[in-house]
């Protein structure tokens, strides 16, 4: 019998590929401001929720807009441009193998709710899910364990149970701090991770042996 039981998956960069996209989001509404925001410095950011962004910004230049006005013009711009053909290749194949077999799963993410629900709705997978965690459930989000922990609590099972699917160094500290076993699903735009961040790591998201670990076939 496979000791996994639940799988739970990050969404910007792994269900939707949307780093392009906050990427563009955050250097148009931050180049008037004075903020240059270059490749180096967005990998570097990847995986952090857009508060913890806005702050980083602001260590480098202080400016007088407030985190709210900031934040609603970049989601504004990353609401209006999201495409249902973002989601990643290979995603709707494991989500339907995953919802044949029984196997419980969950969506956890740093992103605010609204653009978490706006990522799941328009890629047709939030009706699929049971729940998912956004930067607002938590106190501490990732690099934190706190959504993960949550996460795997909800789903009612042990955190060495659960498989998590994460595509940056900051997601996959998160899931390996909460005791999860570690798929790292990189990008184009994906920071280098440390190796032993990764339990597995695979470029093709259905490659993984899924009916293996869980005895699905």
């Amino acid at each position: 019998m496979s000791k996994y039981r639940g799988v739970i998956f990050d969404v910007d960069g792994v269900l939707i590929d949307s780093e392009p996209l906050h990427y563009k989001a955050l250097t148009y509404v931050s180049r008037d401001l004075g903020w240059h925001i270059d490749d180096e410095a967005n990998q570097n950011m990847l995986g952090l929720s857009l508060s913890d962004v806005f702050h980083k910004l602001q260590m480098y230049k202080k400016i007088s807009i407030s985190y709210s006005e900031w934040a609603e013009k970049t989601h504004k711009y990353y609401l209006n441009n999201l495409q249902p053909n973002m989601i990643r290749p290979g995603v709707r194949q494991v989500i339907n193998l995953l919802v044949n077999a029984n196997i419980p799963f969950a969506f956890v993410s740093s992103a605010e709710k609204i653009i978490v629900e706006a990522n799941l709705r328009k890629i047709r997978l939030i009706n699929d899910v049971a729940f998912y965690i956004s930067k607002e459930d938590v106190k501490q989000t990732k690099p934190f364990p706190d959504p993960y922990l949550l996460a795997v609590d909800k789903l009612g099972l042990n955190s060495s149970e659960c498989i998590a699917v994460e595509d940056t160094s900051i997601g996959l500290c998160s899931a390996k701090r909460a005791g999860l076993t570690t798929v790292a699903f990189p990008h184009a735009m994906t920071v280098p991770y440390p190796k032993d961040a990764a339990d597995y790591v695979v470029s093709k998201i259905e490659s993984f042996p899924w009916s293996n670990l869980f005895s699905c076939g």
